[in-house]
């Protein structure tokens, strides 16, 4: 049986004779599958002691993300969609915004990324 392979390449790359992975932004060849998830937005944001932020992401459907909290000297610890932890800091999202909320009693920095991947069909 012939081996599927399916490749999609960035725009000017020759997808034929291009072996290089970040040069596509979907690879399969049978023996290794790369994805590129296309980033629709990456911020840093404060959220006051005690309080929530919300970010609208407005696609209409649940989209991949990822929440970090800045623990201290660059060191960044990532957040689940519940407290899992003892942190006072977790995440909601739905089809139009992203929730972080800060239970402590201090004001924190947050880091997240919302991509344009949807995660609920």
């Amino acid at each position: 049986m012939a081996e599927i392979v399916l490749k999609v390449a960035k725009e000017k790359i020759n997808a034929v004779e291009n072996t290089e992975p970040d040069n596509f932004s979907l690879y399969v060849d049978g023996l290794e599958d790369l994805y590129l998830a296309k980033l629709k937005e990456a911020k840093i944001s404060d959220v006051g002691a005690s309080s929530v932020k919300t970010i609208n992401h407005g696609l209409g459907y649940i989209p991949l993300c990822m929440v970090y909290k800045l623990v201290t000297g660059g060191i960044w610890t990532k957040l689940f969609g519940m407290p899992i932890d003892s942190s006072g800091c977790y995440f909601s999202i739905n089809k139009q915004n992203i929730v972080i909320s800060n239970t402590t009693g201090s004001p924190i920095t947050f880091k997240y990324f919302i991509f344009y991947d949807n995660i609920h069909s």
